[in-house]
């Protein structure tokens, strides 16, 4: 599956079910018709189990298939590039909340398939137990008819802070790479992760004229490393040029009509208002397994967390609703 795809570059990451070297072959176009000069062979050749491979020098906007080798098997897939940054229309599919029930899940991922997008955004609990690898295994069993094909960014969930860290989230989904100390390595393997702090799970991407702020909603935002993290970032992209949108995703939101209602964290640290004074013009979040959408603290918002966990009954609306359905459903953003 690709991560942190941008204009320019991709990260392809690889499991693999025993240890050994794998070997990556990419080229601009579909397979079998490589453009001149494009294609490129990457090998990595460590034995381990969980390889990332990056990609560089790519052109924007642009389809490229690679083929994955792994001793006498091999797998093929493709992505997109991101457009450049003057790019002002593209499309993307939301959903989030997958656990539990796995034919639901899969009912969703079917029906998300033919539907022509750039990338997806994924709102968090991939899974009931975030350290669980045999769940893990049943999400990309689903999935894998998406992932093939498109880039996943997510923000991480309270499921997949099961082990207090998120350290498998981190291996497959993280926004940035957490080092791994000797004393993890020697006690887990030689592919185990470092116990990730919290500040390690944030992230932001661009694609096109739009600046995503991806955040961990399970901690504080008084005085942390996240809101630190957030209030730089916020900053960064006040001045970064020609910037049309700014869309954060966060897997508790500031408003539900579900049961869980909105993220005390949140505003009891004033993050909507950060983000209002920062220009934000949609929140994305789940956590609440229903379909949402309305308008609060002068910020558009939608809540997607319908993506195959049984669905919460909307027991009372919240003020700043204008829409609200118990259901399972992905969402299709169309920016122009």
């Amino acid at each position: 599956w690709v991560q942190r795809v941008t204009s320019s570059s991709a990260i392809l990451r690889v499991e693999v079910d025993r240890p050994g070297a794998i070997s990556v072959e990419a080229f601009a176009g579909r397979e079998g018709a490589p453009a001149a000069g494009e294609r490129r062979v990457i090998t990595s050749a460590d034995p381990r189990g969980l390889h990332a491979v990056t990609l560089e020098g790519l052109k924007p906007a642009t389809r490229y298939t690679y083929s994955v080798r792994y001793g006498s098997s091999s797998k093929l897939a493709a992505f997109t590039t991101a457009p450049s940054d003057d790019a002002t229309d593209y499309r993307f599919l939301v959903y989030g909340d997958n656990r539990t029930d796995e034919a639901a899940h899969a009912e969703v991922v079917r029906a998300m398939v033919p539907v022509a997008s750039d990338f997806l955004i994924h709102t968090g609990d991939f899974v009931q137990n975030g350290a669980s690898p045999a769940q893990w295994q049943t999400f990309f069993d689903i999935e894998a008819p998406l992932l093939g094909a498109r880039c996943l960014f997510s923000c991480v969930g309270n499921h997949e802070l099961t082990d207090g860290a998120g350290v498998e989230y981190a291996r497959f989904f993280g926004p940035v790479d957490v080092p791994q100390p000797v004393a993890a390595k020697e006690a887990r393997g030689k592919d185990a992760p470092a116990a990730t702090r919290p500040e390690h799970l944030d992230g932001t991407f661009r694609w096109g004229n739009t600046r995503f702020f991806l955040l961990n909603g399970m901690v504080s935002f008084k005085g942390t490393a996240d809101r630190a993290w957030l209030e730089r970032a916020l900053a960064d992209a006040d001045a970064e040029p020609g910037l049309g949108w700014r869309v954060v995703v966060v897997h508790h939101g500031p408003w539900s009509s579900g049961p869980h209602s909105g993220n005390a964290r949140l505003h009891d640290a004033g993050i909507p208002q950060l983000l209002k004074a920062h220009k934000v013009d949609l929140v994305i979040s789940g956590h609440d397994h229903i379909y949402e959408r309305g308008w609060g603290d002068g910020l558009a918002y939608l809540v997607s967390g319908g993506g195959g966990a049984p669905v919460y009954p909307i027991k009372r609306g919240a003020p700043q609703a204008r829409k609200t359905e118990s259901v399972h459903h992905f969402v299709d953003v169309t920016v122009g």
